[in-house]
């Protein structure tokens, strides 16, 4: 069976450093499925969208990003340029190895290499759609963003700063759930005005979390868009509004199981642009990075990218 001719761009330090001794034996697991495969490590934040770009433009016919969502979120930002795919047949594949992993659950597609390897075989892929955020950027960061999975905005946005600077020793969900509790504890609910297709949903009421969702999860399997879709066109929405402490640790227990919705400051909403700003300073959290902060737009680019094994 033909395979793509496959660049492998790769974070060592995924997985808190294991990924990096743990390559070889990987190496082996995927090119005994795929082939020969082009390697290129990554060295520093954000170098994996330049080097998916040299990729694409080396002849490469898929992108497998081996990492975390942020490192993924980097793979799918090298699918483009100037606004364009440098390639619309370009292929992207997976073998997810952060602390999270919550992309691969919206298309179950399995973390164990040799079987992630079986499913990246052959020349079959289908269209997904992808986000574009532009945002007020942090320090060195691109103010247009791309994004495969979730952007979320608020206490997100926290949470995610005080996981990466946790120990990620202790596996991705206790990490998220001890970033999570650092988080919310310093989080305070901050006003937001919400536009969904142009229809005010918010105007300056107080959320604790606003979700721009084209994957299911986030937070290591937090389900905050269980009816999301990666090939409807679509965003799903989840916002939730002034929780009290009690209503946020409630609302922690039930998003796991996909219930968030039950809580009555929880909505959904299913649109194709989004538009957010504050008085405030509102931290984006995009695929399980700090990307910026508001005003912020977002928009949905339906069939953007062809996915490997969904």
């Amino acid at each position: 069976m033909e395979n793509f001719r496959t660049t492998a761009i790769v974070n060592p330090r995924s997985a808190n450093g294991r990924t990096g001794g743990q390559w070889p034996e990987i190496r082996r697991a995927l090119e005994r499925e795929l082939g020969p495969i082009d390697v290129r490590m990554t060295e520093h934040p954000l170098h994996a969208i330049g080097l998916a770009q040299e990729a694409i433009r080396s002849g490469a016919e898929m992108i497998l990003a081996v990492g975390g969502d942020g490192t993924l979120n980097e793979v799918v930002n090298g699918f483009f340029e100037d606004g364009r795919p440098l390639n619309r047949e370009m292929v992207l594949g997976v073998l997810s190895r952060g602390t999270g992993c919550d992309f691969i659950k919206s298309y179950d597609f399995p973390k164990d290499a040799p079987e992630a390897a079986r499913k990246l075989k052959g020349r079959d892929a289908r269209r997904v759609d992808a986000g574009l955020a532009r945002i007020v950027p942090v320090t060195g960061a691109p103010s247009e963003r791309y994004f495969i999975n979730i952007a979320d905005l608020g206490v997100g946005g926290v949470i995610v700063d005080k996981v990466n600077h946790t120990t990620k020793a202790f596996g991705g969900k206790t990490s998220f759930l001890l970033g999570s509790l650092r988080g919310s504890l310093a989080y305070r609910n901050q006003p937001m005005r919400i536009e969904i297709d142009g229809k005010t949903v918010g105007d300056g009421e107080r959320f604790y979390m606003v979700a721009v969702a084209n994957g299911r999860c986030f937070g290591a399997g937090m389900r905050i868009a269980p009816e999301a879709r990666l090939d409807d066109g679509l965003f799903e929405i989840v916002t939730a509004g002034d929780l009290s402490i009690l209503e946020a640790a409630k609302m922690g227990q039930l998003v796991y199981k996909g219930l968030a919705g039950t809580l009555p400051k929880v909505k959904s909403y299913r649109g194709r642009t989004v538009k957010v700003s504050s008085p405030e300073r509102v931290l984006i959290d995009i695929d399980g990075e700090l990307a910026g902060e508001t005003a912020a737009t977002f928009e949905i680019i339906p069939g953007a990218l062809r996915l490997k094994g969904f």
